[in-house]
């Protein structure tokens, strides 16, 4: 959930298995958005956590990501939350980062998946989901981020994590280890 490349909590690391792009194109063919607009990448992979689900699912809130995310990730909630890990479905809460400020809009929350909306005006928007499965050693956390650009630093963030998501879910992996 974190936000990505430019700023992500820990953008190297060790271990991801399974990554999967999927591109879907972008420019508009000439038409009066131009050629930043409309950027589009669909990333998934996943990694491997050595702790049951329902204990990792903490780490992929708004709060629980204070565990590993930095210093930089601290959510602001201008309506406050119903839960206390910021994680209730229609929860908006923004962040401040390198790539801008983002307006974050939790859109699903159960057990084992946690989903949210993410607009940074003028430069990208989408979605970012989280799920956990079991696993004998403890639990896979599978992530898809869903971005289109909405301006020309959009475009280039759009292809850049579309070009280092496995690296980017290495770093989530790493950054989780070392800081739980």
């Amino acid at each position: 959930m974190t936000d990505p490349p430019q700023q992500p909590s820990g953008l190297t690391a060790d271990d991801h298995r399974h990554p999967h792009h999927l591109h879907a194109s972008g420019a508009h063919d000439g038409d009066a958005l131009g050629p930043h607009v409309g950027v589009r990448a669909v990333c998934q992979g996943a990694f491997d956590l050595p702790m049951p689900a329902d204990e990792a699912r903490r780490l992929f809130t708004p709060e629980g990501e204070r565990d590993w995310a930095g210093e930089h990730w601290d959510p602001v909630y201008p309506a406050g939350s119903s839960a206390p890990d910021g994680a209730s479905v229609g929860t908006v809460f923004t962040t401040e980062s390198s790539g801008g400020a983002a307006t974050w809009v939790v859109v699903a929350a159960t057990a084992s998946r946690l989903a949210y909306a993410r607009v940074v005006p003028g430069e990208l928007g989408g979605t970012v989901d989280v799920t956990l499965t079991a696993t004998d050693g403890g639990c896979r956390v599978d992530v898809a981020y869903d971005v289109t650009s909405l301006g020309p630093a959009g475009a280039g963030f759009v292809r850049e994590l579309e070009s280092g998501f496995d690296e980017f879910l290495r770093g989530w992996q790493k950054a989780i280890l070392d800081g739980v």
